[in-house]
């Protein structure tokens, strides 16, 4: 899968040269972008230019210090004790370095994906940063199953006996509609992580497509 980079300036050539290095190496796409909240959310890839002109109000309200999937870019002058814990490369810069440290942070982020865990007692799915996906009962069992048989699809007859104790009939559409409509709560809950688990539909059922609980 290719990773997405948000890139936070106001310099066009370096965005230019980024993006045809991630195409050319086919391990990341650049997309120039403001900073939002969601970006931060959902654990995103960042480079924050100094020459962007919110630049000074992003560091402060965002506290990206404590943001270890951000990049500063700063010119020698702005050098910061305050911003100890960002990684932070100098301009002007080689774009090579840039390049190594964005390959640190896909493979940083790599590993941190595979901290998602389920908290069973509390009806949870909890993703690496500590943000936490409130579950009902039923849609905890579905996941749990979903996820202990990750490496292939489970019927529906399967989920529709082991959650509600349905025995599934190819004329009764009612056992489908219960159980697609679980599918689809779980699916939108979980939509607002883009790394997040994904619940395919298959021929013979459903799989999780996500190997890192």
């Amino acid at each position: 899968m290719i990773q997405k980079i948000y890139f936070i300036q106001n310099n066009d050539s370096l965005l230019s040269a980024l993006s045809n290095l991630g195409k050319y190496t086919n391990t990341f796409q650049v997309k120039k972008s403001n900073l939002e909240k969601k970006l931060l959310k959902n654990s995103e890839i960042i480079i924050l230019d100094d020459s962007h002109k919110m630049f000074d109000n992003y560091i402060i309200d965002h506290d990206l210090k404590n943001y270890k999937h951000c990049i500063l870019l700063l010119k020698t002058a702005n050098k910061s004790n305050t911003l100890d814990g960002t990684k932070i490369l100098y301009k002007p810069l080689r774009i090579i370095d840039l390049y190594k440290e964005i390959i640190f942070k896909i493979n940083l982020k790599k590993k941190n994906i595979k901290k998602w865990k389920l908290d069973k007692s509390r009806l949870l799915i909890i993703n690496p940063d500590g943000n936490e996906i409130k579950l009902t009962e039923i849609e905890l069992q579905l996941l749990s199953i979903l996820v202990k048989i990750n490496n292939r699809p489970v019927s529906k007859n399967i989920l529709l006996k082991k959650v509600w104790n349905l025995n599934y009939g190819f004329s009764n559409s009612i056992e489908t509609r219960v159980l697609e409509t679980t599918i689809s709560r779980i699916r939108k809950k979980l939509s607002d992580f883009n790394d997040g688990p994904k619940i395919q539909k298959k021929k013979d059922g459903y799989q999780i497509l996500f190997n890192f609980f």
